[in-house]
């Protein structure tokens, strides 16, 4: 495997696959899949032992890939997801965020924070240390109806659907 990436399973995939005389694009296929499963492991147990971080989700994932001694590059092509600037990339996004175990409201503020920096929008931030009296906002704003402060109507719109879509896999899981 590619910048330190071993797995023995993954090896052993690969000697099965050699002798089985199957496709090659059969093969990259069932590597990738491997792989994805591997890295989607070692980032739940990165994600446990680091806890979360109020970054946007690209960051976080960065991070979470360093400590798991992953290339972070690898890991956003890998899963398809660079700066969650479609409706696509919110809905893998939402995938894998189940899939390594991030809790929803987590993954939604992350998801705000980078459509936030990648559209110059502010929009709300939950605030973990709310007091008692912000927490029935800071409950409202973890829903899908998200006020969208942009002047723009394409890039609220944008917003919004990145947002939905991202949620919308999530929730479906």
């Amino acid at each position: 495997m590619r910048n330190g990436e071993t797995n023995p399973k993954i090896t052993g995939l690969n000697r099965a696959l050699a002798v089985a005389g199957t496709s090659a694009e059969f093969e990259e296929r069932c590597r990738q899949a491997a792989l994805r499963g591997w890295r989607t492991r070692r980032l739940r147990a990165e994600k446990e032992r680091m806890g979360f971080r109020r970054v946007s989700f690209v960051e976080y994932l960065k991070t979470l890939a360093m400590g798991s001694g992953i290339d972070a590059d690898q890991v956003l092509r890998g899963f398809g997801i660079s700066d969650l600037a479609t409706p696509k990339e919110g809905r893998l996004a939402g995938w894998l965020a189940r899939r390594i175990g991030i809790p929803r409201s987590e993954f939604l503020e992350q998801v705000r924070i980078g459509l936030s920096k990648r559209f110059g929008d502010p929009m709300p931030v939950l605030d973990r240390e709310t007091n008692s009296k912000n927490r029935a906002d800071a409950a409202l704003l973890s829903e899908a109806s998200i006020p969208c402060l942009s002047t723009e109507p394409e890039t609220a719109a944008m917003i919004q659907s990145v947002l939905s879509a991202a949620e919308e896999e999530y929730d479906q899981g």
